[in-house]
């Protein structure tokens, strides 16, 4: 039997997810309009929009269905922070 903290936790997080998509879907529709307004051509960002946007995340979604989480604790979260931080950084200096 789910317990109905239960429930309404997945429902709010479940409105927050749309929410998180709809602003982004508008943010992403505004961007557009302001290339189109500048003479730009929307048809390579919407190219990239479906085939990184929806294709991807499709994909992801479709492989990671029935997968469930590994259950595992982190001895020393902020030392592992501290070094996940530091290679975001070199990739970020690499990438850029």
């Amino acid at each position: 039997m789910v317990s109905t903290q239960a429930v309404q936790l997945r429902t709010g997080s479940r409105q927050i997810g749309i929410a998180l998509l709809v602003g982004y879907l508008l943010v992403y529709a505004g961007m557009l309009f302001a290339m189109r307004r500048s003479n730009f051509d929307v048809n390579e960002s919407l190219l990239v929009f479906i085939f990184l946007g929806v294709g991807f995340s499709l994909a992801a979604w479709l492989l990671t269905i029935g997968v469930h989480p590994l259950t595992y604790t982190i001895l020393e979260p902020r030392s592992e922070l501290e070094i996940i931080g530091a290679y975001l950084v070199s990739v970020v200096v690499v990438v850029t």
